[in-house]
Formats: C-alpha cells, structure tokens, sequence
C-alpha cells in the first residue's frame, strides 16, 4: 500500500513539474519572439489631396421663443483634405505611425497629431489612411506653399514618466518604450488653392430643388388667375341674363 501511494504522489510531481515546464516554455517563446520582432522598416506612403465639400441642405425651424418660422437657405461647405496613405507592415498588434511636416525652405520638423502623443494605430487593412483636416492646416498655408513630409513607423508601448519632476509642480511626460524605424524619405506637396480640386462644380441638387419650387408656385398662381377670371366672366354672363329675364319678359339665356 505504502508502496501504491508514493508511485501515485511520483506520478503527481513528475505531472507538475511537466505541466510547470511547458507553461514557462510557452512564456519564454513569446517574449522570445516579441523579442525578436526587430525594427519596423521605414514606411512608404502617399500623400494626395481629397475633396470632401458637400452642400447642406435648405431646412426649416421654428424658434422655441418667438414661435417664428425661420428658412435656412442651402449652402456650400468646402473641405479639401490631404490623406496620407502609408502602406502596413506584417507587425503584430501594437505598430503606430507618426507623421511630421515642415516648410519645403526651413529646417525645422514639427509632428502632426490629432492627440497629445501624435501615434496613428496601424489598421487591419493594407494600408492605414491618416487625413489631415483643412482647417487644421491647410486653410492657412498660402497658394503655391510647399510641405514637406515624412512617416515613421514605431512598435511598443508609452508610459508615464516623472523625469525632470519638480516638488509642488505637476509634470511628467509620456515617454516611448519600443523600437522605431527611421523617418520615411521626403515626399512634397505644393498647396495649390487655385486648382482644379479646390474649385470643383457645386452640386446643383438643393439649387434644383428651389427651382422646381419656384415653377410650381409660378403654375399655381397662373392657374388661379385662369380661374378667377372665368368664374367672374361667369357670373357676370349669368346676372346680364337674369336682367334681361326680369326687364323683358324673356328668356333669352
């Protein structure tokens, strides 16, 4: 019996200590292969302009206080964006992008983002699109400016650093743990306000919509011109028949 239990309690530890093993094995191998991911290569990207205008159109509201009815007419929004559209790479969860831009004749980057850190989360698709609103910056670069543009891609993780912390004063910063590629070679794009994209035809939808009001009400008032007039010339035809009716004795109508 003695003998039974320490094979059972043999077979126990030697189970342990194999499922022990395997786990620590399968830890080992994934930090070993997140390990040796190695540096992401610097990204080829595109850079285009996009028309995203759109008309809005005309509506009607009635103010809650005055009760008034107030038509808003239809009107033009327009919006050129610039889409950088940067080509992924076969990463694992966790590749971002930065962008940064600068004067074509100047010397100093400066990174573009919609966040404090500026990291643009590689997409589930082949390419990751970054759009760069109009009125961030386009609006104010001048016609025929020249903007440089470069990506690089970054594999890791932020966190909170306390660097350089002064007792009393909140600071810290967020700080990068990974590995970066190098900055993507130098693409420009010539702001070019006067072009063709930013002077696209406006959808004439709402404008037709006005139109085809303005005929209708144009019909209708024909219409009951037509019929005041003929109901007038009736019922004056009838009186002039009714007088002759009484005056002469007649019934010439």
């Amino acid at each position: 019996m003695k003998t039974v239990n320490a094979s059972m309690r043999k077979s126990s530890l030697i189970l342990i200590v194999s499922l022990f093993s395997i786990g620590f094995s399968s830890i080992l191998g994934t930090v070993q292969a997140e390990s040796t991911i190695g540096k992401p290569a610097a990204p080829e990207f595109t850079i285009k302009f996009v028309d995203r205008s759109y008309n809005v159109a005309p509506s009607q509201t009635t103010d809650t206080y005055t009760g008034k009815t107030e038509i808003r007419p239809s009107y033009h929004v327009e919006q050129i964006d610039i889409d950088v559209t940067i080509k992924n790479q076969n990463f694992p969860c966790g590749l971002m992008y930065n962008i940064r831009i600068k004067g074509h004749f100047g010397e100093n980057w400066y990174q573009w983002s919609i966040n404090n850190n500026g990291d643009f989360w590689q997409s589930e698709d082949q390419y990751t699109v970054v759009t760069i609103p109009y009125y961030s910056y386009i609006y104010d670069w001048q016609d025929g400016a020249k903007v440089d543009f470069q990506v690089r891609a970054s594999y890791g993780y932020r966190e909170w650093t306390n660097d350089g912390y002064v007792p009393g004063v909140v600071g810290g910063s967020w700080r990068f743990v990974g590995e970066r590629s190098d900055w993507s070679k130098t693409q420009t794009l010539t702001i070019t306000h006067n072009s063709e994209i930013f002077n696209q035809p406006t959808n004439q939808w709402t404008d037709s919509i006005w139109t085809v009001l303005s005929i209708i009400s144009v019909i209708v008032i024909v219409v009951v011109l037509v019929t005041v007039i003929l109901l007038k010339r009736y019922y004056q035809a009838g009186y002039r028949c009714f007088e002759d009716s009484v005056f002469t004795a007649g019934n010439n109508c």
